[in-house]
């Protein structure tokens, strides 16, 4: 009998390490700032519990420090993911939500 075995893991997915998202946890509005290395297009999803997309929106990002609200006031109590992609990669971040 031969076994062969190899490392499983979870490939980390935060290529872009400059995105925080606060405040967490948050009732109203969230904002995600992003520290762009250059000028780029920021794709914004916000997704639920059971993986559905809550709320999406894109936004033009320049050199430096950008800030992008998120509106919370229609969303349930509860734990979300934000994910941010960019041409230079992606970010997923935790936020709750708590009114």
């Amino acid at each position: 009998i031969n076994v062969n075995s190899s490392a499983v893991g979870i490939k980390n997915t935060d290529a872009l390490s400059n995105v925080t998202v606060y405040p967490n946890p948050a009732s109203s509005n969230a904002t995600v700032q992003i520290d762009a290395v250059n000028s780029d297009v920021a794709n914004v999803t916000v997704i639920n519990a059971l993986g559905q997309v809550v709320t999406e929106k894109s936004e033009n990002i320049a050199y430096g420090v950008n800030k992008i609200n998120i509106d919370l006031l229609n969303m349930a109590n509860g734990v979300y993911s934000v994910i941010v992609n960019t041409s230079t990669g992606k970010s997923v971040q935790k936020i709750t939500v708590n009114h």
